[in-house]
C-alpha cells in the first residue's frame, strides 16, 4: 500500500512540474495579454527607464534597480572590461545607461550568495581548512562569473535569434511601404510602430535608427551603429545592401525583397537542420527514460503472472 502511495505521489509531483513547465514555456497567456495590452510604442522607448528591451520599470522593480544601481556604481572595473561588458550589455538588449553598474551589482551579489551557500556547507562537513577555504573562493569566482556566463550564452544569443527571427517579415513591410511611395526613413518608422506586438526586439531597434536620425544622425552612420550594437551577422549583411544601394542608386525595394527571400530560405534550411538534429537528440532520452518506462509496462503484468504461478507451484 505504502508503494502505491509513493508512485502516485510521485506521478503527481511529476504531473504538476511538466505542466507548470510548460504552462511559463510555452503558453504563457499573461505574456500574450501583456503584450495585447501593451502601451503605445512611444510610451515604450528605450529612454522610459525600462531597464530590459521594451520593459516598463515596475515600482518594487525600480527599487531593485536603483539598490543594484547604487551598488555598481561603487565598484571600480577596468574600463576596458567596462567597455566589453557595455557592449555585451547593448547586443543583449539592455542599454539603459544604469545596465552597466546593475549588471556589476548582479555579479557581486551572486558571488555573494554562493560564497555564503559554500560558507554554509563547511559547517556540516568535515574536511581540512584549505578544502573549506579552496571551496568558499572557487564559489565566490564562479558566483561572479555565472551572470556574465549567462549574459554571453544565453541571453544575448537569445536576443539576437529573435532579431534574426524578425527580419524577413520587417523587410516584406519594408517593401511594401517603399513601393508605395515612402521614404526608406519612414518605412522604418512605420515597421517599427507596426509590427510592436509580433516583434518587440527588432522594433526597439528600428525606432532607435529613427530617434538618432531625428537628432541629426546621417541614416548611413545610424544603420552602422544598429550593425554594431546588435553584432548580429543578418543585420550587419541587410545595413551593408542598404549601405550600398544609397551609395549606388539602385532599387532599394528590389535589394530588400531579394535580402527577405534570402533570409526566409535559410530560416527554413536552420529548421530542417534542427529536425535533423531532432532524432539524434532522441535517443538518450527514449533509451534512458521512455524505454525503461515501456519495458515496465510491457513486461511487468507477464513478470507478475510469472511469480504467481510459481509460488502456487511451490505450495503444491
Amino acid at each position: 500500500m505504502e508503494l502505491h502511495v509513493i508512485t502516485a505521489a510521485v506521478f503527481v509531483f511529476v504531473l504538476i512540474t511538466v505542466a507548470a513547465f510548460g504552462y511559463r514555456t510555452y503558453s504563457r497567456p499573461a505574456g500574450v495579454l501583456e503584450k495585447l495590452h501593451a502601451p503605445p510604442p512611444g510610451l515604450r522607448d528605450a529612454a522610459s527607464g525600462g531597464f530590459g528591451p521594451g520593459a516598463v520599470p515596475q515600482i518594487p522593480n525600480f527599487r531593485i534597480r536603483q539598490s543594484l544601481q547604487w551598488l555598481g556604481e561603487k565598484i571600480s572595473i577596468n574600463p576596458e572590461e567596462a567597455s566589453v561588458t557595455r557592449r555585451m550589455l547593448l547586443s543583449s538588449g539592455f542599454r539603459h545607461e544604469s545596465a552597466l553598474p546593475v549588471f556589476l551589482a548582479i555579479r557581486v551579489v551572486s558571488a555573494a550568495l554562493l560564497m555564503a551557500l559554500a560558507a554554509a556547507a563547511t559547517t556540516v562537513t568535515n574536511w581540512l581548512l584549505p578544502a573549506d577555504l579552496l571551496l568558499i573562493a572557487g564559489s565566490a569566482l564562479a558566483g561572479y562569473w555565472l551572470p556574465l556566463l549567462v549574459l554571453e550564452e544565453i541571453i544575448m544569443p537569445r536576443y539576437q535569434e529573435a532579431l534574426r527571427f524578425a527580419l524577413p517579415d520587417a523587410l516584406d513591410m519594408m517593401v511594401v511601404c517603399v513601393e508605395a511611395g515612402i521614404g526608406l526613413d519612414q518605412a522604418i518608422r512605420l515597421v517599427s510602430e507596426e509590427l510592436e506586438i509580433t516583434h518587440p526586439e527588432l522594433c526597439q531597434e528600428l525606432r532607435l535608427i529613427s530617434v538618432e536620425m531625428r537628432a541629426g544622425e546621417r541614416r548611413m552612420q545610424a544603420l552602422k551603429n544598429l550593425a554594431e550594437r546588435t553584432r548580429e551577422p543578418e543585420i550587419s549583411k541587410l545595413v551593408a545592401i542598404l549601405i550600398q544601394t544609397d551609395r549606388f542608386g539602385t532599387s532599394v525595394a528590389d535589394a530588400l525583397r531579394t535580402h527577405a527571400d534570402f533570409m526566409r530560405v535559410n530560416r527554413k534550411q536552420r529548421a530542417q537542420e534542427k529536425a535533423g538534429k531532432l532524432v539524434v537528440k532522441l535517443i538518450f532520452p527514449i533509451f534512458f527514460f521512455i524505454l525503461p518506462a515501456i519495458l515496465i509496462l510491457v513486461l511487468a503484468p507477464a513478470f507478475i503472472q510469472i511469480l504467481q504461478a510459481l509460488g502456487s507451484l511451490s505450495k503444491r
